[in-house]
């Protein structure tokens, strides 16, 4: 490739002068005015013989593009004119190949039609799963519960989307069965299994949302381990902005009597995993001012735990940002206790099937955290449809004969069988 300038009278005439020197490979990389005339700084491999260029020219980019004979690769001037595209050639020759008109206007053709298709195949069957559900709405528009299960629908603030699901799973429903029933038992079945807390990981991660609970809950699980591992468990306060987060952190350890470290960097917190990890159980409290860090976390500690929190009057929105954004262990459910329940949590379980854990349920720092269940959420709708179903008893208050079904249930009977005596 050799660079050479070129002094013309104007662009047209010069590009003309370049492709009868140069061949139409040339490309115009600068233009420079000087007074009246132009200065074209032109890229080409070398000038062409006469001969060269005569047979060049004979030849149709059809022939050259379908020959392998003279091994002479298309131009970028030939390939706009198929194409449609137009580059650095300001004049190209006229395309007069009817197999080559034909290329482009199948070009053309094809890519609207393809564009044209798919968006009416989406919106064909958005269309169709509209008319099949309000179908199935119709027809359960004379079921005796219909009028009350709406009005609840309204009171209690639920999307469209997560409403439209459920009317449409309770299609069929019999006239005699209670549609508030029926919708427990479908949101029950769409809910994730319950994923037990594995105290074998020595790493795990809280994250989530301003104010959601995951500081308190963090050093629930520590009270909890350390009853029955004396000192095993540590939290880590993991914020970029220390100056508050950490005294917050600093002030409830030593209230709870659980060891508490600051982490302000990425930095900070390898090197707190790499001196702790192998004979303690850190609990890394993710502040929401370092949300941004979590994929990168997630890069850096692939085998560790990552924990989403979110209360049970979350927002829908953030909560399904958040359930999106990253993947995740376990979704820990804060403020079971809470009298303004709403839908988001079910929703965004059913979407996002990440695993039920652990959660909270007494605003008390000394309450022991509870495990989660489909079975427990379903209980827990009456908050939602108007106390008509019966909440299922909650683990706290299992007799103390009862065997304990996981190990956050064996830690609280330790802890609990301690407060005894």
């Amino acid at each position: 490739m050799k660079l050479e300038y070129l002094t013309v009278e104007s662009i047209k005439t010069g590009m003309k002068e370049v492709v009868t020197r140069f061949g139409d490979d040339a490309v115009l990389l600068k233009t420079i005015k000087e007074g009246s005339k132009y200065r074209l700084l032109i890229a080409h491999e070398d000038e062409k013989s006469a001969s060269q260029r005569s047979a060049l020219r004979e030849t149709t980019p059809e022939q050259r593009l379908s020959s392998a004979v003279n091994d002479t690769p298309l131009t970028l001037a030939e390939i706009d004119l198929v194409t449609g595209e137009r580059r650095v050639v300001l004049d190209p020759p006229k395309l007069t190949s009817a197999s080559a008109q034909t290329i482009k206007a199948i070009v053309r053709d094809e890519s609207s039609t393809a564009r044209r298709s798919s968006k009416f195949d989406k919106l064909d069957q958005a269309i169709l799963n509209d008319k099949r559900e309000a179908r199935l709405i119709r027809r359960l528009k004379s079921h005796p519960d219909y009028a009350t299960l709406n009005e609840q629908f309204d009171m209690s603030g639920i999307s469209s989307l997560f409403r439209q699901t459920l009317l449409a799973g309770l299609a069929g429903t019999a006239a005699e069965a209670s549609l508030q029933e029926k919708t427990a038992e479908f949101i029950a079945s769409k809910l994730p299994e319950t994923h037990e807390i594995d105290l074998s990981q020595p790493l795990h991660f809280l994250a989530g949302g301003y104010g959601v609970g995951k500081t308190s809950l963090a050093f629930r699980m520590a009270l909890q381990i350390n009853a029955l591992e004396p000192g095993r468990a540590i939290v880590i306060n993991y914020s970029g902005d220390q100056d508050s987060s950490w005294t917050n952190a600093a002030i409830m350890g030593a209230r709870l009597g659980v060891e508490v470290l600051p982490a302000g960097s990425a930095a900070d917190l390898a090197e707190l995993v790499r001196d702790n990890c192998a004979t303690k159980l850190l609990l890394v409290d993710v502040s929401t001012y370092n949300e941004n860090d979590i994929g990168a976390l997630q890069a850096s500690f692939d085998t560790a735990a990552f924990h989403l929190v979110a209360p049970s009057d979350a927002c829908l929105n953030n909560l399904q940002r958040l359930s999106r954004a990253h993947a995740w262990t376990s979704l820990m459910i804060t403020r079971l206790d809470s009298a303004s329940f709403s839908w988001s949590i079910y929703q965004v379980l059913i979407e996002s099937q990440i695993a039920l854990s652990i959660g909270s349920r007494d605003p008390s720092l000394e309450a022991s955290v509870v495990v989660v269940s489909p079975a427990q959420l379903r209980g827990l709708l009456d908050k939602v449809l108007g106390s008509i179903i019966e909440p299922e008893r909650e683990i706290a208050v299992r007799s103390p004969s009862d065997k304990p079904r996981t190990t956050m249930e064996r830690l609280d009977a330790v802890r609990r069988t301690a407060a005894m005596h």
